[in-house]
């Protein structure tokens, strides 16, 4: 089993596995050739997931990787450790990770190139600097076991105002109400409320879009499908950190009596899915 590449964009990466680290900070890497997955579940009870992928090439170049499971490498890491060690890189000129092991011990070690103080321009002195991050390498069965959550066809998809105001008002219901009922219909409108035995506030969103479905505008929706989806306000707040990924487009689906599911495509070519389970 061997990996090595060189990290050309510490910042996106660094920036990714801090977002998602929210949902849980023990995630599955899965190096692949073509795209770099990272998988956050929590405990069977919570049900919160996020499902992350990006284009290798977007993060890594001179990549290579061997293993007996058609070079796909699958660990198991401490994404806050991880994330610490990619990002003090942002200003090496050369960054190296790659699997190796300390003693019985597997590690992703992250070697980078960087200048000195002393000296003007290309001149400064370069040293390098490893950072060991320890992993696991999945067995098997655990591999087997990675599967998206089962979810009924989601009755409503839209596409959810800009990040960055809903989580203002999301945050304010993180208050004073343990849970948010996003109620979303066909024509375009998004509702969002809190409620406590003495206290209820909504938020309402409109002029919103929804995807075209195959066959373009030739079957308009039907603006009278509406449902509604209760969810642990906290863990929609986790979510509302993506916005630090520069989201071109967010579009929410609502499972009624299972899930919110979310699916965020950024400018930087990653794509995250996450699931947010209802709550009674």
């Amino acid at each position: 089993m061997r990996f090595r590449a060189n990290i050309h964009n510490p910042k996106a990466l660094g920036l990714l596995c801090q977002t998602i680290q929210k949902v849980n900070k023990q995630c599955t890497l899965k190096l692949d050739k073509t795209r770099t997955r990272f998988i956050c579940q929590t405990d069977l009870v919570d049900g919160s997931q996020v499902w992350a992928s990006v284009k290798t090439g977007t993060m890594f170049s001179q990549f290579r990787i061997e293993s007996q499971t058609e070079d796909q490498i699958y660990l198991s890491v401490d994404l806050p450790n991880f994330a610490r060690a990619v990002r003090s890189g942002e200003q090496a000129t050369d960054m190296i990770i790659r699997l190796s092991k300390k003693g019985s011990q597997p590690m992703l070690s992250i070697t980078m190139s960087v200048q000195s103080g002393g000296g003007t321009g290309g001149d400064r002195p370069r040293h390098e600097i490893t950072q060991e991050v320890p992993v696991r390498v999945l067995t098997a069965n655990e591999i087997a076991n990675l599967n998206l959550p089962a979810c009924d066809q989601p009755k409503v998809e839209i596409y959810l105002p800009q990040l960055k105001e809903m989580r203002n008002v999301v945050e304010g219901m993180r208050v004073f109400s343990p849970h948010v009922s996003l109620v979303a219909d066909m024509a375009g409108s998004l509702t969002l409320t809190g409620i406590t035995n003495t206290l209820t506030t909504s938020t309402y969103f409109k002029n919103l879009e929804h995807p075209i479905k195959d066959g373009g505008g030739m079957h308009q929706p039907d603006p009278t499908i509406k449902t509604e989806c209760k969810v642990d306000v906290k863990k929609l707040c986790h979510f509302l950190q993506v916005q630090l990924l520069q989201p071109r487009s967010v579009l929410c689906c609502l499972v009624e009596n299972c899930a919110v599911i979310l699916r965020v495509s950024t400018v930087d070519e990653i794509t995250l899915v996450y699931f947010l389970p209802c709550v009674g």
